[in-house]
């Protein structure tokens, strides 16, 4: 049994059967790849926690969020998308050599299994096969 606590998650089938593919191409469990993806966030998630914290705060003083606080949250909502989308340029940038190179040999695979092999060296002359 183990002591580390567990929790139910609901997926949708989209990322459920990526999440899938990624342990069977990692050769992990679904949970564990899970676990390591949030252990890897935890400083973004303690951060999310501490913002949320202070805005209850807020909220239980009946205090009106300032119109400065409301521009400073959608200001870094709105970085960290564009940051986002940089890291995501990145990462593409980063694996397209491996990205075309699976292609070409997929393609070439699929070349190469035009012909059924029983077929392949067999030449027909005149008079049927030779």
């Amino acid at each position: 049994m183990t002591k580390k606590p567990r929790i139910t998650v609901t997926l949708t089938p989209e990322v459920h059967a990526l999440l899938k593919r990624m342990s069977e191409l990692t050769r992990g469990s679904q949970s564990s790849f899970v676990g390591d993806l949030l252990s890897q966030c935890s400083p973004v998630l303690s951060r999310m926690v501490e913002v949320l914290e202070a805005a209850e705060k807020m909220r239980g003083e009946a205090l009106r969020v300032p119109d400065e606080i409301k521009a400073g949250l959608d200001q870094a909502q709105s970085q960290l998308e564009s940051q986002l989308g940089l890291v995501l340029d990145v990462v593409d940038n980063g694996f397209r050599p491996l990205l075309q190179a699976a292609e070409k040999v997929q393609r070439r695979a699929r070349r190469r299994s035009s012909t059924p092999i029983s077929n392949r060296g067999v030449r027909f002359g005149r008079g049927g096969a030779q």
